[in-house]
């Protein structure tokens, strides 16, 4: 999967389970036919189906994924230089919308080998801290961004992530 496909894929319906089955119409049509048989338990659900359809309208009328990919670098920018500031150097790395962030002393991680340098008690206790400052964090340090936050938003985050570096 390319990371558009795979950033397209989490955004589709903006947080509901959802899936895409695609293919060739030679084998679609097995499915539409009762030929094949395809079944899942959320198949047309509908609060799912109604969340990608607004979701789909949204992104292909507000022209979305430049402001994505400005707010996640701004983010991304942000904490480099709030860690960098407190002492407590960062590495922040991803395309934007989506990135990863924690400590270690490796300037990149580009393989399963290279993650096993992050120091994830720190982590944690990172997160835990942006917690208590009501900002929710993901444990492995996976960071989205999505349409409906704002630059003030966006350094709040910034501004609380420098309160906790510095201790």
């Amino acid at each position: 999967m390319t990371p558009d496909l795979a950033i397209f894929g989490k955004a589709m319906a903006s947080g509901y389970p959802i899936s895409v089955l695609a293919g060739k119409r030679r084998f679609m049509e097995k499915i539409a036919d009762g030929t094949v048989i395809h079944a899942g338990t959320m198949n047309s659900g509908q609060p799912s189906i109604a969340a990608a359809q607004a979701t789909l309208f949204v992104l292909e009328t507000e022209n979305v994924h430049p402001r994505l990919f400005e707010l996640g670098r701004r983010l991304m920018d942000g904490l480099r230089d709030a860690s960098q500031r407190a002492g407590q150097p960062m590495l922040v790395q991803g395309p934007g919308p989506m990135f990863h962030a924690g400590f270690t002393p490796r300037s990149e991680v580009r393989d399963f080998r290279e993650t096993l340098t992050y120091d994830k008690p720190r982590y944690a206790a990172f997160v835990a801290a942006m917690q208590e400052r009501g900002i929710r964090l993901i444990g492995r340090g996976l960071w989205y961004i999505s349409a409906a936050h704002t630059r003030d938003e966006i350094d709040h985050c910034i501004a609380t992530a420098y309160e906790v570096l510095k201790g």
